[in-house]
Parts: structure tokens; C-alpha cells; sequence
């Protein structure tokens, strides 16, 4: 899946908090722990996303990879 986030806010975002890791174009970054996102579902993407912003992801002790992010 193939998505342009060119002028959106979420450009910005990205650029700010997730292509450090997962790489411009979500490639995914073996030496960091960072996954291609490209090759991820859209549904699972959307899951993690939103247990992000609720806060379960990255709130428990054994979430070292969610702290990181």
C-alpha cells in the first residue's frame, strides 16, 4: 500500500516522529528494531495507532519497543 502524506499534517508527523526510525518511505530500520511498516496490514497499523494515542501502547513496563516510539 502506497500512501502520499505530502502537505498534510501528518507529514509533519511522520517526518517528526517516525521516519527517524521507520525511514522516509517505511522501510523499516533492522538496526534500530524499527519494522517496514510497508509491510504491515492497514488494519493493524490503524490498531497500533490508536493504542497509541489511548496510551495502552507504550504505558506498560514490557513495552520497551511502545517507549521507544
Amino acid at each position: 500500500m502506497t500512501v502520499s502524506l505530502s502537505g498534510s499534517p501528518s507529514a509533519q508527523i511522520w517526518q517528526g516522529q517516525c521516519a527517524a526510525c521507520h525511514g522516509a518511505a517505511g522501510e523499516g530500520n533492522r538496526a534500530l528494531g524499527a519494522p517496514a511498516l510497508t509491510q504491515l496490514s492497514n488494519d493493524y497499523l490503524v490498531r497500533q495507532l490508536e493504542h497509541f494515542i489511548s496510551g495502552v501502547r507504550g504505558a506498560h513496563p514490557d513495552d520497551a519497543a511502545g517507549k521507544r516510539m
